[in-house]
């Protein structure tokens, strides 16, 4: 087995010489001399209000005990595949290979966490079973009654819980979280309200704290169509994109899709496998209260007594915010005004897009999973994350 492992990065180093392998060479020597890396182990912890989170673990393969843990938390109608969809867009396993202990969450509602039976059984439209993994049913908390919840049960009751569980499961009295979209959002109003919060960095991809309207016209045209869009999420939830998005990949395309996706930076078959794996229903509450945001442009909390966007003063936390061109979300002209509110003394904003010099303008979702996220995107956050200014000595629990 060694001497055919040998054999084949003999041939590759070879064929990259001779310019045979050209562009996918390094990363199969990589893959050829990588030790594989562990695979992921499920845990469940309970939530002060008895919800059941998912979290996936990838032990590091060789760890460094100079990195704290990295939690990697989600978007909205997203679960925790979303950072692992496949080898070659799997941020968890990309830093799982570089000595980080990764942690992926399934929020409230999504993946293997408690969520609403119905959103279970209208997974199985689309022919996705996981509903039915006999772990999930064991540690899942029925969900027969639990309809709604908010945003702020994210930050509130979700995040203390992540947070103490991962800490006490590692030793570690910090980790670094790694937000997308609504999984940076929350991250961003828990720092805004919780200075001393156990956060040694932030990581926050696409995450929209802050617009101007009018705004562009797909985000006008989910605000004039706020209503529909409400009694649509009741009726159907987002299965029915997810069914269509199964069979066709990227053939047919909503203006909801111009919101989350650049397509043309997308493998087709990885459309496929997105919608399949990483599609789950978003509740009343949530929906409603990120429109609010939509509509005023400031992200608050369901009752609008906490102003989360003017809070970002606050965080002292370095924090690095990553964004794309095309992302009609997070637009990167939005997210910068938050770089500038930024309370943190070291804060750093990147855009990844043709203009800066990269292959693709990056939309909001595949800045993840993208074609070439994982050689542009990837060791930029990687980057920042061993930066000698972001590590410090590990805070004991």
């Amino acid at each position: 087995m060694r001497l055919t492992k040998k054999l084949m990065i003999i041939f590759c180093l070879a064929a990259t010489l001779a310019g045979g392998c050209q562009s996918s060479s390094p990363r199969l020597v990589e893959k050829l001399l990588a030790p594989d890396p562990a695979a992921p182990i499920d845990h469940w912890v309970k939530t002060s209000d008895n919800w059941s989170l998912h979290l996936l673990h990838y032990p590091p393969v060789k760890h460094n005990p100079k990195r704290v843990p990295i939690v990697l938390c989600h978007g909205l109608s997203h679960n925790n595949t979303y950072w692992d969809l496949a080898d070659n867009v799997s941020l968890a396993r990309y830093l799982q290979r570089r000595g980080y202990d990764v942690w992926s969450v399934s929020l409230r509602g999504a993946g293997q966490s408690t969520k609403p039976t119905l959103s279970q059984i209208r997974q199985l439209f689309r022919l996705n079973v996981s509903s039915l993994n006999p772990k999930g049913i064991v540690n899942r908390r029925p969900g027969l009654l639990r309809m709604n919840w908010t945003v702020d049960d994210h930050i509130n009751r979700d995040i203390p819980a992540i947070l103490d569980y991962v800490t006490g499961q590692t030793g570690y009295g910090q980790v670094v979280w790694v937000g997308h979209s609504m999984g940076a959002m929350i991250m961003f109003a828990w720092l805004g309200m919780h200075p001393d919060a156990p956060v040694q960095s932030f990581v926050a991809i696409a995450g929209p704290m802050y617009l101007e309207r009018p705004a562009n016209d797909w985000l006008e045209l989910l605000a004039r169509s706020a209503s529909i869009t409400q009694v649509g999420n009741l009726t159907g939830g987002t299965n029915l994109r997810a069914a269509v998005g199964v069979l066709a990949g990227n053939l047919i395309k909503t203006p909801v899709d111009q919101l989350f996706l650049n397509e043309s930076n997308v493998e087709p078959d990885l459309i496929r496998t997105f919608y399949y794996k990483n599609q789950d229903d978003i509740s009343p509450g949530q929906l409603d209260q990120l429109l609010q945001y939509v509509k005023r442009g400031h992200f608050t909390s369901y009752d609008n007594t906490i102003d989360y966007t003017d809070n970002v003063k606050k965080i002292k936390v370095p924090t690095l915010q990553i964004a794309g061109q095309l992302d009609n979300f997070a637009e990167p002209g939005f997210m910068a005004v938050i770089h500038n509110r930024l309370g943190a003394e070291k804060k750093q904003i990147r855009m990844f897009g043709k203009i800066n010099g990269y292959r693709a303008d990056y939309g909001h979702d595949d800045l993840i999973i993208g074609r070439y996220a994982r050689d542009e995107v990837y060791p930029y956050i990687e980057s920042w994350l061993s930066s000698e200014s972001i590590v410090s000595a590990p805070t004991p629990r």
